[in-house]
């Protein structure tokens, strides 16, 4: 006979742990003691009883281990929830901040044009209105260098908040995760080491996260400081665009002021108002005649300039014959006049310059001597000369003017109509070349940006490495891309001085096409021997000159001058 005797052992769990949390380390120490009795089953045979020992899961035990499953589940999501609600203010925090940073920016860069409002149109200013300016040039030059400090403090306050933001958002997440990770341990439903290794992960993750997002601040700091920089050097190019307006205006102003003050002398040295119109107007086409000041004669290249060339002259000359035909003596009881009134405008516009701070004393003293001397001193000239003899002297001199022009502008012509097709080939050689270099600086870049991606990601590799072995690897790796990036260079390199070398050989090309189009125009215009230059230096060297007399009639002499001008212009064959 055989009794069996199921006994129920109960299984018993027992552990400790120890929490250890310093800075970013998390340390867990646990013991555990886990005594496990099965349930035995007595046999009894005969007058003998046999223990044996049979395993039955026990219903009370599975619903305690249920129940410890969901609340480790809850406390672990209870967890994510927290760190998401954290990472949503965070990121609304520095989107306000960014928005605001943006505005604020925009605002700076608002103002800088509002400074540069005042000096819009300012060429047109007289002086009374530029007496009147309240914003001078050194006042906006002011303006602009706080508002660059401006913006530089800016962005390093947004970059500041971003740090400190990021460190708050990494202390809060560790604080959670150290009362998560305490709440779990009392739970008891994983063993210590377990809930360790999951919270080590998780600081892992969290580690790589801020190490990312401070490297990110720091790439869009950068970005923000080179933005703020290339602000400044275009304030900077305005700043020196509104230096050179000033200049202009006052360079305008006193010509105009010239030109108003010799109207108005004339005027009021004759009764005749009809002869001080003439007078300014031979005084003003004169001056067309000559070379500008500051400028150098060119000869006209293409068909429009030749034709400008030709309406203007023609225009000059008539206006010069008429104007000459009129004008019969000189009034120089002007010239104290003058030099008054010139000198209190030079007093005015003295003051307005100081005020603005565009020139320092030596640089005024330059832009009178450019400006002001060599207008007055031909005013001067010129209202002492004798006009009695201007008459006739222009008489024989107007034909020969127009014929010199006439045969010069047949050939300008000519000319002209080889340069501007030589022209657009030219363009349209360099368009080709220049299509040619950017499709394969395109195709390029587009290559070595892909293997510089490689790069980036390995060099972020070589910063997170967990281990020697690996940080060798990736190491070897990155050598060989930077390998691949050299050559790729060289390679680059190669290609596109090849397309740039095109254009030598077109523009060789088209040179060769040019030289034979000219010989062909020479056939038709051909040169003057006797305007050889070098057959005139011979000539000139045994002319023997006399000194001008002071009192003779100067106004002649510069008619002759005028005439000699537009004669030079046959020497325009030779070049």
């Amino acid at each position: 006979m055989t009794v069996y005797f199921e006994l129920s052992i109960i299984c018993l769990i027992k552990y400790t742990h120890k929490l250890n949390i310093s800075g970013k380390c998390v340390t867990i120490s646990t013991q555990l003691v886990f005594q496990k009795t099965s349930v035995s089953r007595l046999k009894r045979t005969e007058s003998t009883f046999l223990v044996v020992s049979v395993s039955r899961p026990s219903s009370i035990i599975q619903r305690l281990i249920e129940k410890r499953r969901k609340l480790h589940e809850e406390a672990i999501e209870c967890m994510r929830k927290s760190i998401r609600e954290i990472n949503l203010e965070v990121e609304e925090m520095i989107k306000c901040e960014s928005l605001t940073l943006q505005q604020k920016l925009q605002d700076l860069r608002d103002d800088v044009v509002k400074y540069f409002k005042p000096f819009e149109g300012i060429e047109d200013m007289d002086i009374d209105a530029l007496k009147k300016k309240e914003n001078t040039f050194h006042d906006t030059v002011t303006n602009i260098e706080t508002t660059n400090h401006t913006q530089i403090s800016a962005i390093e306050a947004f970059y500041e908040f971003l740090v400190k933001t990021e460190k708050n958002r990494t202390d809060k997440i560790k604080g959670l995760m150290k009362l998560t990770l305490q709440k779990v341990h009392d739970i008891g439903y994983q063993v210590p080491y377990e809930n360790e290794e999951f919270f080590g992960n998780e600081i892992l993750d969290l580690n790589k996260m801020t190490l990312n997002n401070m490297q990110t601040y720091e790439d869009l700091k950068k970005e923000l400081r080179l933005r703020a920089a290339h602000n400044m050097k275009t304030w900077g190019e305005e700043i020196l665009e509104a230096k050179e307006r000033l200049k202009k205006c006052f360079r305008k102003l006193i010509k105009s002021s010239v030109t108003r003050f010799a109207g108005s002398l004339r005027s009021a040295a004759s009764g005749n108002s009809d002869l001080s119109r003439e007078i300014s107007n031979i005084q003003s086409l004169h001056s067309k005649i000559q070379a500008p000041e500051g400028s150098d004669i060119s000869v006209p290249v293409t068909e429009q300039d030749v034709e400008n060339w030709l309406k203007q002259i023609r225009t000059t000359l008539a206006a010069l014959d008429k104007g000459a035909k009129n004008i019969v003596h000189l009034y120089k009881n002007i010239i104290v006049i003058l030099f008054n009134r010139f000198f209190t405008e030079l007093d005015d516009f003295r003051k307005v310059i100081k005020r603005y701070k565009i020139m320092d004393e030596s640089q005024i003293q330059e832009f009178e001597s450019e400006i002001y001397t060599p207008t007055v001193d031909e005013l001067n000239i010129r209202l002492k000369k004798d006009l009695e003899n201007l008459q006739t002297v222009w008489e024989r001199a107007i034909e020969k003017m127009r014929e010199t022009i006439n045969v010069t502008y047949g050939f300008l012509n000519g000319a002209a109509c080889l340069w501007d097709k030589h022209f657009r080939r030219i363009r349209e050689a360099q368009f080709l070349v220049l299509q040619d270099v950017e499709n394969m600086v395109e195709v390029n870049n587009l290559s070595i940006g892909e293997n510089e991606a490689k790069l980036n990601i390995l060099i972020d590799k070589l910063r997170q490495g967990p281990n020697e072995k690996k940080l060798n690897k990736t190491v070897q790796e990155v050598y060989r891309i930077l390998d691949g990036i050299k050559n790729a260079y060289g390679i680059h390199c190669n290609s596109e001085i090849q397309v740039v070398q095109k254009y030598r050989t077109l523009v060789e090309c088209e040179i060769d096409v040019l030289l034979a189009e000219i010989t062909r125009l020479l056939t038709v215009f051909p040169p003057d021997e006797d305007r050889d230059p070098k057959k005139q230096r011979g000539r000139g060297s045994q002319i023997e000159t006399t000194k001008l007399d002071p009192d003779e009639a100067l106004l002649p002499m510069q008619m002759l001058y005028c005439i000699f001008q537009v004669d030079a212009v046959k020497n325009w064959m030779f070049g």
